[in-house]
């Protein structure tokens, strides 16, 4: 036959007397309280109820005049496909190796260049032909394939619409 220890019930019975008293008041605290207030402003047409309404640039906006020279530029200013074209150059090329093979992967790369150029490489296609556009400029168009010994070319494109670059590697 079990025994019923009096100490352990009323241990716990404290412990849970404890605990109703210290959670009953914070529970309490919120009766009768009322929903936070809603906005009072009017909504503005385009904005949901409860969210502040856009601000409005009350401030003129200038008139874009195209080709202008004191206007300032940014990346709001429209460019024309004409104007982006003229400062723009297509270079293009073949890379082969002696016996007049395409290399297709090979790497194009700038290893110097008068305006600012991405660090990046292109590559040629299955038929060793490359193309991409950059900004009119002076350029070291450099090109290189496993096995081949690389390959330099100056370029300067400043005054060309087009240019053409065909490399011929040499295994090394």
């Amino acid at each position: 036959m079990r025994y019923f220890r009096p100490s352990l019930v009323s241990g716990w019975l404290a412990v849970t007397l404890s605990a109703a008293i210290l959670l009953l008041p914070a529970c309490s605290s919120n009766v009768g309280a009322q929903p936070p207030p809603e906005p009072t402003a009017q909504t503005q047409p385009g904005s949901k109820p409860g969210q502040p309404a856009p601000t409005t640039d009350a401030r003129p906006r200038p008139t874009l005049a195209p080709n202008d020279p004191a206007q300032p530029v940014s990346n709001q200013t429209p460019i024309t496909p004409s104007e982006q074209n003229a400062s723009q150059v297509k270079i293009s090329g073949r890379v082969t190796n002696a016996a007049g093979e395409p290399l297709a992967r090979a790497r194009l790369a700038f290893s110097q260049s008068s305006v600012p150029m991405p660090e990046i490489a292109y590559l040629t296609n299955a038929n060793g032909e490359y193309s991409m556009i950059v900004s009119r400029g002076e350029y070291t168009l450099a090109v290189f394939a496993d096995g081949y010994a690389a390959q330099e070319r100056q370029l300067d494109t400043r005054t060309e619409a087009q240019a053409q670059a065909d490399f011929v590697l040499q295994p090394q």
